[in-house]
């Protein structure tokens, strides 16, 4: 039984894994779907999605496999993963590292395997997506370009599917105001920076309703239709932007904001609001001290341009 190598980062590679908390999850429908697919375009047996732990490699997402797991000193991926590109291997029983491993002598009698390096966000190799077959065969060059696609796919999902914590990290570290909010019109995220400009703790907003931070008329009397923004965008699955709006703060007063939803996707269905929003005051502010830099700047020009005895060289009179 061959063992590979371990890598020389494989510590933080395994906190990077755990960080995702991805590790016996329950089956994600769209990772499941991208397997089937690649086991049907490349008419193979077994297609997995696997994540390649301490003593073990786990699958995330299988097709034409019953066990969810196995050892890791017998795992192809683990090979896999000390390499940046597709790892193949045409004929198992002929390779040295392979032909005395028991996944080749016995079920699923592995000849050929074919996997690409999946990701963590912060870059480690995590796991593969990867093809297997019972017979010997070569992948062409566009076979290799199309696993690689669908390798960026998944791991694009299996990203997504980190904790939540993730998300909020994220969202605080933004300069503007995002909050998540679910079908209901609730807030259930609230980044530091949007509960501050709304003068709000983070805490006293979780839970509160998205017509809470609107005034309950517009200046014009009219009254705001909020409720219609979440359900059309949870209906039709479309964006929405509004450049002036006015927010209301805790302590009652207000401010023009402009403000976007975005619809948030999962299996294919909208599950919650994206909502992004920036006081244009500020954003006023910096437009107004870049054009006041802009006509500082050109003034200096045109008296340094003046004395050089340059007058109309920098700015000529239209005809």
């Amino acid at each position: 039984m061959y063992r590979s190598d371990i890598l020389q980062n494989e510590e933080r590679r395994l906190a990077a894994l755990e960080a995702l908390e991805i590790l016996d999850t329950s089956p994600d429908e769209q990772l499941d779907f991208i397997t089937k697919i690649v086991k049907e375009y490349f008419h193979v047996p077994i297609a997995l999605i696997s994540l390649v732990d301490r003593r073990r490699q786990w699958f995330m997402s299988k097709q034409g496999l019953e066990v969810d797991e196995t050892p890791r000193d017998v795992s192809f991926c683990s090979h896999a993963i000390l390499h940046e590109g597709i790892y193949v291997v045409n004929n198992a029983i002929e390779d040295s590292l392979f032909k005395n491993n028991a996944l080749v002598l016995g079920p699923p009698h592995i000849r050929f395997y074919a996997g690409i390096p999946l990701t963590s966000p912060d870059g480690y190799r995590i796991g593969t997506l990867c093809i297997i077959d019972s017979k010997a065969r070569r992948l062409s060059s566009d076979e290799e370009e199309s696993l690689l696609g669908f390798a960026k796919l998944a791991q694009e999902l299996i990203n997504r599917r980190g904790p939540q914590h993730h998300l909020e990290a994220l969202l605080d570290q933004a300069m503007e105001g995002l909050f998540e909010i679910n079908p209901e019109h609730n807030f259930i995220h609230i980044n530091e920076f949007g509960a501050n400009l709304l003068g709000y703790e983070k805490e006293e907003l979780l839970g509160k309703r998205l017509d809470s931070m609107f005034p309950s008329k517009r200046y014009d009397g009219s009254p705001y239709m909020l409720t219609n923004f979440v359900d059309k965008i949870t209906a039709s699955g479309n964006a929405i932007s509004r450049d002036e709006e006015i927010l209301l703060k805790k302590d009652g007063q207000t401010f023009n904001a402009a403000c976007n939803f975005f619809p948030v996707f999962r299996a294919g269905k909208v599950v919650s609001i994206l909502m992004s929003f920036r006081d244009n005051f500020e954003r006023d502010a910096l437009r107004s001290e870049v054009q006041w830099q802009r006509e500082s700047i050109d003034k200096i020009l045109d008296t340094r341009i003046a004395g050089l005895g340059l007058r109309g060289t920098r700015k000529r009179p239209r005809n």
